[in-house]
């Protein structure tokens, strides 16, 4: 099985380019439709992320992706060169509670701010790295490959 490997330029559409290669490839990969399904979503939460908050929604920016597997195991690397989010901030921003949601009050239902939550939420793990101005993150889906027949 290849390594899926690309280098995206940011900008708004690049979370949908990434969630579209990447899903091509987990399913000529045979990975569990839910399991697709779960990923997409995750990588488009991050790339956005890093869209609007690492590179400040700077165009033209680079974002590298990679892909590989480890035995029935998928994980999946971002990397950027815009402001860094380090290890500690993820970890409060992964053991945050989903913030509630108030049917009189229209901001607490604005869509930002659920990202990691989801991340965390259907992920089995997520971390960050930071080296030399460029922050990588890894996300990890375990047992993601159809059983053989």
């Amino acid at each position: 099985m290849n390594n899926f490997e690309k280098t995206y330029t940011s900008s708004l559409d690049t979370a949908r380019d990434i969630a579209a290669d990447l899903t091509d490839y987990w399913s000529q990969c045979d990975v569990v439709s839910s399991d697709i399904e779960d990923l997409k979503l995750c990588v488009v939460e991050l790339a956005n992320n890093v869209f609007e908050h690492a590179y400040q929604e700077q165009e033209g920016k680079a974002i590298d992706v990679q892909c590989r597997f480890s035995d029935q195991d998928l994980v999946v690397t971002v990397a950027h060169f815009g402001l860094p989010l380090d290890e500690h901030s993820l970890e409060t921003m992964l053991s945050s509670d989903l913030p509630s949601l108030d049917p009189n009050d229209p901001f607490s239902w604005a869509t930002s701010g659920r990202g990691f939550y989801i991340m965390n939420a259907l992920l089995d793990d997520v971390n960050v790295q930071e080296s030399e101005g460029m922050t990588t993150f890894t996300l990890s889906k375990f047992n993601v490959l159809k059983p053989c027949r």
